[in-house]
């Protein structure tokens, strides 16, 4: 991986009234086409709130 990372979220983690919702996201994006892609009710929204600072992570560093 080079060094032009857009994002880089370590070990995130995110609950809503005790119930885990994101548990130890990894993520690196670089410069370039992305998509994030799952089922409903699969943390995709809760992600980015948390890489778009909406939200803060219970753990881990985004």
């Amino acid at each position: 991986m080079g060094n032009n990372r857009v994002i880089d979220c370590k070990a995130a983690t995110k609950n809503y009234t005790s119930k885990p919702v994101l548990r130890g996201i990894h993520l690196v994006v670089e410069p370039g086409i992305c998509a994030l892609l799952g089922a409903n009710g699969a943390g995709k929204s809760t992600l980015v709130r948390l890489l778009s600072g909406l939200e803060e992570p219970d753990s881990g560093r985004d």
